[in-house]
């Protein structure tokens, strides 16, 4: 509990070890991505499973980076869950592209498979998935609609590092997936991004996006510049923070199995999640206020109300999109 009395809905899973990291890496010199970075790099890519994966300052712009490595600009359009935080359809906008959102199902609460092929249209070029929680969006079907329709799938897995779906993990679905490192997610740098792919030119593009158009790290006099790139850095002060946190995240997967035997044998539909989110139900009254909900407020216990959070149809900037026939968007997140 706070010194204001509040129970924290969040508290970041770090101490003395990454306070030594830090302080190891100030000692170095070296504070901006390099040898910490890299070696973040290639843990992480074993714990998601993905061949290549490239830092971000956060998950946002980590998204924003995969959809312009993948081409998606001006005068495309993205189809984006109605059910998700801001950042998922604000980096659609950061790349230049419109939003088109579509409602979600009403079980994992990941974009509808039926509302994505009734929402295609001429100018239709992605597919962003938000693995709400962890939990999977249904890549059975959605995959296979993608291919058939020539649309690029990039994930939003946020809130997913470490949790898996009908025997994969999180981040392995798509051509790209995109995880985040802020204070509340499975492991935090305190900010952070990274986009993992398995593609070799996908990697050559969002390094040379990331980096002022440099494909390798020049000295300072030997800089080569052929493409129009940007700063997307990481820094080794973040990695320090990070790297310790993913030991957890594979002690977690050990200790579930040992709680729960059967959880993380491979099914088709079953998501297993380490997001440190936990559900809640709702029953609203005659007057539409989760009763739940105020209870929790008023004994201190912090929450948030997913109808008026992540609604993103209800926000005036994406007011009026041609969405949701059933709305589940409009409900609160159930169980996994």
């Amino acid at each position: 509990m706070s010194g204001d009395g509040w129970i924290r809905q969040v508290s970041p899973m770090i101490g003395e070890e990454e306070a030594l990291a830090v302080h190891r890496v100030v000692e170095s010199g070296w504070i901006t991505e390099g040898p910490e970075s890299a070696a973040f790099v290639e843990e992480l890519k074993e714990c998601v499973g993905s061949r290549f994966a490239v830092l971000a300052p956060n998950g946002t712009l980590a998204l924003a980076l995969g959809l312009l490595a993948l081409g998606i600009g001006p005068g495309d359009e993205v189809l984006v869950p109605d059910l998700t935080f801001a950042a998922t359809a604000n980096a659609v906008r950061l790349a230049g592209a419109d939003v088109k959102l579509v409602d979600v199902e009403p079980v994992r609460f990941g974009i509808d498979p039926d509302g994505v092929e009734a929402a295609i249209g001429p100018r239709t070029r992605a597919l962003v998935t938000v693995d709400v929680n962890g939990r999977g969006a249904d890549y059975g079907r959605l995959e296979p609609i993608c291919r058939a329709k020539g649309l690029v799938l990039i994930c939003d897995a946020a809130e997913g590092l470490g949790s898996r779906h009908a025997g994969r993990k999180i981040g392995s679905f798509g051509l790209a997936s995109c995880f985040s490192f802020s204070a509340n997610k499975t492991i935090t740098a305190g900010q952070g991004g990274i986009v993992t792919t398995d593609s070799d030119a996908l990697h050559g593009r969002l390094r040379e996006l990331k980096d002022q158009g440099r494909l390798y790290g020049g000295t300072g006099g030997d800089d080569l510049h052929p493409v129009i790139g940007f700063n997307f850095k990481f820094t080794d002060l973040q990695a320090a923070v990070a790297l310790p946190q993913l030991d957890e995240v594979e002690q977690s997967l050990r200790r579930l199995a040992a709680r729960h035997p059967g959880a993380l044998i491979e099914r088709k539909s079953c998501s297993v999640c380490l997001h440190w989110r936990r559900v809640s139900a709702a029953q609203h009254d005659a007057t539409g206020r989760d009763r739940p909900a105020v209870a929790q407020h008023h004994a201190g216990v912090p929450g948030r109300h997913e109808k008026a959070g992540r609604k993103l149809g209800r926000f005036r900037c994406y007011r009026g999109q041609p969405h949701l026939s059933n709305d589940h968007a409009a409900g609160v997140c159930g169980s996994p």
